[in-house]
């Protein structure tokens, strides 16, 4: 089974310079005033930052902007599948974006439990709030994606999530 993930496609884990930061950061004063081990770091990090992010955001402005329909059709076209769902409601009409927040208090199940059995199916959301859960279309969404997506959750919904 191929893992459909809806969350946003920027999720950073620690690199081995991140954890060996977090490992020589200074301790015990990180309740009163300022940290001396965040103020270096802010400052070190002012001196990279427009070259760290001129690259990337070049790149979005020239390749991915042009491609944002897309998404945002994708996103459009799983808030129908999602809402055809018995249980299931999104507001279709509020889909402008590549976002999509589903209510899924008619499940009886709450954001936590509702992602945790969806990715059990092998699609990856996020909680946003109790009742509701957050999917966002991206490059590596496909419209196959989709609509195997609204498959998955509508078999969920008539069996497992029913018990």
């Amino acid at each position: 089974m191929n893992i459909i993930d809806f969350r946003s496609d920027t999720l950073t884990k620690p690199t081995e310079e991140m954890r060996k930061l977090m490992y020589e950061a200074e301790v015990g004063d990180d309740v009163y005033g300022e940290d001396p081990t965040v103020r270096r770091l802010e400052e070190k990090a002012a001196l990279r930052q427009a070259g760290v992010l001129a690259a990337p955001g070049l790149y979005a402005l020239e390749v991915m902007s042009q491609r944002l329909h897309e998404d945002h059709a994708r996103a459009r076209r799983l808030a129908e599948r999602l809402h055809e769902v018995p249980g299931l409601y999104v507001d279709i009409d509020t889909i402008e974006t590549n976002i999509v927040l589903c209510d899924i208090a008619e499940t009886g199940l709450n954001a936590v439990e509702f992602q945790q059995r969806i990715a059990e199916a092998g699609i990856k959301a996020s909680p946003f709030g109790e009742g509701i859960i957050r999917f966002v279309t991206h490059r590596h969404i496909t419209d196959e994606d989709i609509e195997e997506a609204g498959e998955r959750i509508l078999s969920l919904l008539h069996g497992q999530l029913a018990k």
